[in-house]
C-alpha cells in the first residue's frame, strides 16, 4: 500500500485509482473530524465531495505537500466554514464559534481494553471543560498523531498558539483531577 505522499504525486499526474485509493483511506477520517464542527451530515458529506471533486479537477496545479492528511483537514476546515456561509440549509459555523464535541467512538475504545466505557464517558465529560478551541488542538494532537505545526495550520493559528491551547487545556484537566482526588480523599479519611 503506497503511503500518502506516494499517492498524492499519483494523483497529481492523473492516476484515477490513487485518487479512489486516497478517498478511501481518507473519507471515514476526513467525516469524523468533520462531524466534530457539525452534526449536520450533509454538510459533512457535501463539503468532503465537494473537496475531493475539486482536488481531481485542479490536479494539475496541485504541489507535493509534506503531510497530505494535514492539507485534507486544513482544506475540509475551510470547505465547511464556506459551506456554512452561503448554504442557508445548514447551520452556520464560524471559525471562532464552532462547537468542536469529541466523541469516543467504539473503535476508539476497543484499542485499549484497559478503557472502560466508564473511563470513556469520563474522558467525553472532562473535555467537555475545555474550549472548542483546546478540544480540538487535544482531538488533533492526541488522536490524530498531528505535530503541532500541523495543527497550527490546519486551525489557521499561530504555532505557539496551538502550544498554548494545549498547554491551558492540559493544566485545566489536571487541576479538576487533582481536586477530585483530594476530595475523595478527604471523603475517604472522614470516614475513617
Amino acid at each position: 500500500m503506497p503511503d500518502d505522499e506516494a499517492l498524492w504525486l499519483l494523483v497529481t499526474a492523473g492516476d484515477d485509482a490513487a485518487f479512489e485509493h486516497l478517498f478511501r483511506r481518507y473519507y471515514p477520517l476526513m467525516y469524523r473530524y468533520g462531524k466534530k464542527f457539525s452534526t449536520d451530515t450533509e454538510l459533512v458529506k457535501d463539503a468532503i465531495q465537494e473537496l475531493f471533486s475539486e482536488l481531481w479537477q485542479r490536479r494539475t496545479f496541485l504541489n507535493q505537500t509534506p503531510s497530505v492528511r494535514h492539507y485534507l483537514y486544513k482544506s475540509l476546515r475551510r470547505k465547511m466554514l464556506r459551506l456554512s456561509t452561503s448554504q442557508p440549509d445548514h447551520g452556520e459555523l464560524t471559525d471562532e464559534l464552532h462547537q468542536f464535541n469529541v466523541t469516543l467512538s467504539p473503535e476508539q475504545l476497543l484499542v485499549d481494553e484497559e478503557l472502560s466505557a466508564q473511563q470513556g464517558q469520563q474522558m467525553v465529560h472532562w473535555l467537555s471543560f475545555l474550549s472548542p478551541r483546546q478540544r480540538e488542538a487535544i482531538y488533533l494532537r492526541f488522536y490524530h498523531d498531528m505535530e503541532y505545526e500541523e495543527i497550527a495550520s490546519v486551525m489557521t493559528v499561530s504555532n505557539h498558539a496551538v502550544r498554548n491551547l494545549i498547554y491551558e487545556a492540559l493544566k485545566l484537566l489536571r487541576s479538576r483531577l487533582i481536586s477530585i482526588a483530594i476530595n475523595l480523599l478527604v471523603a475517604v479519611h472522614a470516614q475513617l
